[in-house]
């Protein structure tokens, strides 16, 4: 348990971490934040903001030694940096649950090895695969980046009848996934805090509204069933376990017009 008084350092400072800062400030909790690009809006209001990459480890150690427990802000950190602060300091949610979120490959591998509801997915290394899922899969699909991309960006949207080969060209990344559109009622997600002990606590589920892909209203509770509300959070709590997360953890689900719950 950290008490109000600690610091906390924070990995990344967007605007993620700045909403963290300022909920962790008003807590009583210092916080310091190690961001590449100076004056970032989690900087901004921070006890104190360290600018240097993320492969300066002379800066990492410096940040490590000052603070008393770190976290991130977003999935773009390099895993072996959180397993050399780990030496340091707890660094929460550890660096498994990063390599594994912060790929989409992976993270669909791992909803198919547990079992947990998704839409149904391919991966793609070549035009080959791709006219192959498209095939096995069908259209709409989307073909999604393996790595990074937000906010509709690194994705594409295949209708119709699709030049594999010219689609992967364009595409330009060694990996990606293939996935089936879902045709939803609603976007939702649940945010789920679990404690070293074990113990997890969810929050209201929320309805997610997106414009040009981009989050753009939540309504939180979301407009949905009882049902649905439960079967969210008993998803969220196993998946928390599952991953071994300690820390928060944030689940979106698609919600199919026949009112079943695919995590995506």
């Amino acid at each position: 348990m950290i008490l109000p008084g600690k610091t906390i350092g924070l990995l990344g400072g967007g605007q993620l971490g700045r909403m963290f800062g300022l909920a962790a400030r008003r807590m009583g909790y210092r916080v310091h934040t190690f961001e590449p690009s100076p004056d970032c809006p989690a900087g901004q209001i921070s006890d104190l903001e360290i600018n240097a990459p993320y492969t300066d480890e002379a800066a990492l150690v410096n940040f490590a030694q000052h603070v008393d427990v770190i976290t991130f802000e977003f999935e773009n950190i390099p895993t072996n940096v959180l397993e050399r602060l780990n030496q340091i300091r707890p660094v929460h949610p550890g660096a498994t649950v990063l390599h594994i979120c912060q790929n989409r490959e992976r993270e669909k591998l791992f909803l198919r090895r547990n079992h947990y509801p998704h839409a149904p997915f391919e991966v793609i290394t070549s035009a080959t695969e791709l006219a192959a899922g498209l095939k096995k899969i069908g259209t709409p699909a989307v073909l999604k980046t393996a790595d990074f991309g937000y906010d509709g960006k690194g994705q594409v949207k295949l209708s119709g009848e699709v030049d594999a080969e010219s689609v992967w060209k364009n595409f330009t990344v060694p990996r990606a996934v293939l996935e089936g559109w879902v045709d939803y009622q609603c976007e939702l997600s649940i945010i789920c805090a679990r404690g070293a002990d074990g113990k997890a606590q969810t929050f209201p589920v929320s309805e997610n509204i997106h414009t040009h892909h981009i989050l753009d209203i939540s309504i939180v509770p979301a407009r949905i069933p009882d049902a649905v509300q439960n079967e969210a959070r008993e998803l969220a709590l196993d998946l928390a376990e599952k991953l071994g997360v300690v820390g928060g953890i944030a689940v979106e689900l698609f919600c199919t017009r026949a009112g079943t719950l695919l995590v995506n």
